[in-house]
């Protein structure tokens, strides 16, 4: 990513720093920073798509960019890679500047089944979901949290 060429009245930017699509490369601390660094400067917000930063074979996780600046990160995450896209679950972290509004636009859309949820939920709190990931060889670093 050349953050440089990034113009200053682009208010969003949408990023896969975990794993880029379709080289796999990592965004470095460097540019992770400079990207961040930007972001503030200009007012904008970053789009972290996190689609499948638990699946890291060559070297560990990087941290996720919301956890950097809560401020100007939307953190987005799946289950769609690490257990079925058929079940349309998935999350996101907000800055709570935005907080409101996507919620108000969020409840226009029925989205995934609540019992799918309430489901997913639970797996993740007694642990399953961890346990999974690491039966499958990844990493539960980034799992569900950013």
């Amino acid at each position: 990513m050349d953050v440089a060429a990034l113009k200053a009245d682009t208010s969003s930017v949408l990023v896969t720093p975990a794993h880029q699509f379709p080289t796999g490369a990592v965004l470095s601390t460097a540019r992770r920073t400079e990207l961040l660094s930007w972001a503030a400067q200009h007012g904008s917000l970053v789009i972290e798509d996190d689609y499948d930063a638990e699946f890291r074979y060559d070297h560990r996780p990087f941290g996720a960019l919301a956890g950097l600046d809560s401020d100007r990160v939307v953190y987005l995450s799946s289950v769609s890679k690490t257990l079925a896209p058929a079940l349309r679950l998935g999350w996101m972290f907000l800055p709570s500047s935005i907080g409101a509004a996507v919620v108000a636009e969020a409840v226009r859309d029925p989205g995934p089944s609540t019992l799918d949820q309430i489901a997913l939920a639970q797996f993740i709190q007694t642990g399953g979901y961890d346990h999974h990931l690491v039966a499958c060889g990844a990493t539960t670093e980034n799992a569900a949290t950013p």
